[in-house]
């Protein structure tokens, strides 16, 4: 399975990638000190440290979500539709292990990325802040630090979700239906729904039905690989 997993990572250039992510990340602090240098009638947008961090987290998650849905089309996804995942089924290792190795390649990285993104953007918005003051609050370190089971919660979380669009991707062999499906689970599950900013996502049991119903979704792909039209 090693060995799979190296060929996958180099067959796909994951490197490409990694600066994709790392350019989101940049993206995402432009967005939110370009907000944040803007006063409403009621004052600074971002009232406090912590919810300027959040607003952080919700980039993250819409972002990385569908970035989880251009994972899956591209490793996943176009090999049916190209049908050049005929070529691997040739190979004397089974189906299994080769639809599970990309399975574990775009959780893995999902899960990564929303770490090191939520760590990474917290850092920045708190040198952003200490230059032009976006929030009345000083984000210190200490309220970085003491989110990490937050971040950790939305890693697992968001990972497992991400891979919902795989179903939809598998029933049109199609890589546009597989990202539409997952840009309309990120902004359904993190989009505003009240007037205190509330989202879906802050109901914890609704994230964690999605996340469970995404494993799933993985596994039984997994599972019924053998039976799977490659045609």
């Amino acid at each position: 399975m090693i060995s799979l997993l190296k060929l996958e990572l180099k067959k796909f250039n994951m490197l490409n990638y990694i600066i994709s992510f790392l350019i989101i990340t940049v993206a995402i602090l432009g967005m939110i000190t370009l907000i944040g240098v803007t006063e409403t009638e009621e004052g600074v947008i971002y009232g406090s440290a912590n919810e300027l961090l959040g607003i952080g987290d919700i980039f993250i998650r819409v972002t990385l979500t569908i970035f989880s849905g251009v994972l899956l089309a591209r490793i996943i996804i176009n090999e049916f539709k190209d049908s050049t995942i005929k070529i691997m089924f040739t190979y004397p290792i089974s189906r299994k292990k080769i639809i599970g190795a990309k399975l574990i390649i775009v959780w893995t990285f999902i899960f990564i990325a929303i770490i090191l993104d939520s760590l990474l953007i917290g850092i920045g918005l708190k040198m952003i802040d200490d230059i032009v003051n976006i929030t009345p609050d000083t984000i210190t370190y200490s309220d970085i630090l003491g989110r990490t089971s937050a971040i950790l919660y939305s890693a697992l979380v968001t990972s497992g979700l991400g891979l919902i669009p795989l179903f939809f991707g598998m029933q049109k062999k199609s890589s546009s239906t597989t990202i539409v499906a997952a840009v309309i689970v990120s902004l359904l599950l993190n989009g505003s729904v009240g007037n205190n900013g509330a989202t879906l996502f802050t109901a914890t049991v609704v994230p964690v039905f999605l996340c469970i119903m995404g494993v799933v979704i993985a596994f039984l792909s997994y599972w019924n690989i053998n039976k799977t039209d490659i045609n």
